[in-house]
């Protein structure tokens, strides 16, 4: 069956995979509420497993893996008080550095870029606030690109060059929102004062 893959029209359908992957991700960026990001990144992430699964790069499918079950919990923040703790972000780092010291022996150091940026990652969504995700998230990025060109997933490469326009894109679109309400209130406080 894995021959299937070493063919064209096999390399053609997991390029195909990771091009699905990189379209969710991209689009989580551009998501307002934090639930959201985590529910398009955790889509992303069963895809992403899948391709380099198929592709042999087992730290990133693994660590995506890993990614899929940190984002479920993430997820519940807000309803669970015990997901909120300090312990739940700490318990995901230990698992990603763990699966990376099992994969180590067969990838060698490039293992390190995408335990790496899961771990920032997870710090990046246990945050509340919005753009701080995509803050982090820009240090994250150039850490799977390196990743994903020695793998050989061409969608993964071009995936986290558009990540990083796509985080670029929307902390201006966000900052530009913000400050439009920030002069549109200051114009209503000027407005209601009093005369002198």
């Amino acid at each position: 069956m894995l021959e299937f893959f070493n063919t064209l029209f096999g390399q053609i359908i997991v390029q195909s995979i990771g091009f699905v992957a990189m379209a969710l991700g991209i689009a989580s960026f551009q998501r307002k509420k934090r639930n959201s990001i985590i529910a398009f990144q955790m889509s992303a992430s069963s895809l992403w497993m899948l391709q380099f699964i198929l592709l042999g790069g087992y730290t990133g499918a693994i660590q995506n893996g890993i990614a899929i079950v940190r984002g479920a919990f993430f997820a519940q923040k807000d309803r669970l008080r015990w997901v909120s703790s300090r312990i739940t972000p700490a318990i995901f780092i230990t698992a990603f550095i763990i699966a990376g010291i099992f994969t180590f022996g067969a990838e060698g150091p490039i293992t390190l870029l995408p335990v790496a940026a899961m771990i920032i990652q997870t710090v990046a969504l246990f945050c509340n606030n919005e753009n701080r995700i995509r803050y982090l998230s820009l240090m994250v990025s150039p850490l799977w690109l390196i990743y994903d060109f020695r793998t050989g997933t061409i969608a993964g490469v071009i995936c986290e060059s558009f990540t990083i326009c796509s985080i670029i894109i929307s902390l201006i679109r966000f900052r530009t929102k913000r400050n439009t309400k920030a002069e549109d209130l200051s114009k209503d406080a000027v407005k209601d004062s009093p005369e002198q």
